[in-house]
């Protein structure tokens, strides 16, 4: 299975050193003062997410599922390599927007600023790319990525306009968030990535039976 983790690393090294240089630009970015911190480890978080995609574009192209069927480890380990390298992406996109978010403050010379805020951007944004995941991975082995890419937006801006007209309705009330202790607000938040992380289990249990019963 490690092999596969190393597989999907190497055919995706193209794609870091772009994603690299993007993150360094909204970093720099970030530096400057053009966007808060916080809203690029958001943005950080999300385009990372989307690398397990672009593996499954690739592998399809290559046609690789049906050679790696022939391997000892079958199907299952096709399926749990996929999901442990979003989670290792999940992992690093998470590390490099907690770096950025307790550096690039002191950098600028204000020191940590809205850290909490800043923490809660990350949280949220770290839930929102594992529950694409969770979403999209069954998808992207039932359908196929290009199928599946439609849905990819569904499960993004969904959640953002419902949000959205919640709030108009007054069904929700962001304001009130101000109000409450903020460890217990920062327990709220971290909370988001733990249930999707959780998630990820049915998931891959989705996944493994759509392999289980796909035919090539």
């Amino acid at each position: 299975m490690t092999g596969l983790i190393l597989k999907d690393m190497l055919i995706l090294r193209k794609t870091f050193r772009s994603y690299g240089i993007f993150l360094v630009l909204y970093a720099a970015m970030a530096l400057a003062g053009i966007f808060p911190v916080g809203a690029m480890a958001s943005v950080t978080q999300i385009i990372i997410m989307m690398l397990p995609m672009s593996a499954f574009a690739i592998d399809e192209h290559a046609k690789w599922d049906r050679y790696a069927l022939t391997f000892p480890a079958g199907r299952r380990a096709v399926v749990g390599a996929r999901y442990l390298f979003a989670l290792v992406m999940a992992a690093f996109g998470a590390l490099f927007s907690l770096a950025a978010i307790l550096l690039l403050p002191a950098i600028q010379g204000g020191g940590w600023g809205p850290l909490l805020d800043n923490l809660a951007s990350l949280l949220v944004s770290l839930g929102m790319g594992l529950v694409i995941c969770d979403f999209l991975l069954p998808l992207c082995f039932k359908l196929g990525v290009e199928r599946a890419r439609p849905y990819m937006y569904l499960i993004v801006f969904a959640p953002v306009v419902a949000m959205f007209l919640l709030m108009q309705m007054e069904v929700i009330d962001l304001s009130a968030m101000n109000a409450m202790d903020p460890a217990l607000l920062m327990a709220c938040f971290a909370a988001v990535p733990l249930l999707a992380l959780l998630g990820m289990a049915p998931s891959w249990l989705i996944s493994l039976g759509i392999m289980e019963k796909k035919e090539f």
